[in-house]
C-alpha cells in the first residue's frame, strides 16, 4: 500500500510540473475594465527580473513606478524602467484618442 501512495504522489508531482506554460481560453481571462475586443494568440510573455519597462516620456513615470512597486511586493524583484525604445519588454506609449492620463500598454 505504501508503494501505491508513493507512486500516486510522484505521478501528481510529474503531472503538476509537466505544463510550465498554461494555455487559456477567452472565458478564462477577466479584465477590468472590459476591453471592446481582444485576441488570444499562440504566444506568451513572462515577467522576470530581466523584464524592462520602456516609457515614451516622463508623464508615464508614475504608472511605471506603481507597476514596479506591485512587482517588487509580489515577486521580490524590481523591473528596470527606462525612457526610449526597447525591443522586448513592457512598452508604454501614447495613443491618440485616449483620455488625459490614460496609457496604452503593448
Amino acid at each position: 500500500m505504501k508503494k501505491y501512495v508513493t507512486l500516486l504522489c510522484i505521478a501528481m508531482v510529474v503531472a503538476a510540473c509537466s505544463n510550465s506554460r498554461p494555455t487559456f481560453k477567452k472565458e478564462d481571462i477577466s479584465l477590468v475594465p472590459k476591453p471592446v475586443s481582444f485576441q488570444l494568440k499562440d504566444s506568451s510573455f513572462e515577467f522576470n527580473s530581466a523584464t524592462a519597462i520602456s516609457l515614451e516620456d516622463q508623464s508615464q513615470q508614475k504608472a511605471a513606478n506603481y507597476l514596479v512597486g506591485l512587482f517588487n511586493n509580489a515577486a521580490g524583484y524590481s523591473l528596470a524602467v527606462s525612457e526610449g525604445k526597447i525591443n522586448e519588454g513592457l512598452i508604454f506609449e501614447r495613443t491618440q484618442g485616449l483620455k488625459e492620463g490614460a496609457t496604452n500598454w503593448r
